[in-house]
């Protein structure tokens, strides 16, 4: 197994990671603020 980075493997990380955090803030979004979903209810 080689050990050099390529461009593609660092992107597909990024947007992983960047999706993994997103999710968990949307979790402690919704604990905080009792609302679910990406919309505000009337």
């Amino acid at each position: 197994m080689s050990a050099t980075a390529t461009m593609r493997w660092v992107l597909i990380h990024m947007i992983e990671e960047t999706a993994r955090h997103a999710g968990h803030m949307d979790i402690v979004r919704e604990l905080l603020d009792g609302a679910t979903g990406d919309y505000l209810r009337d």
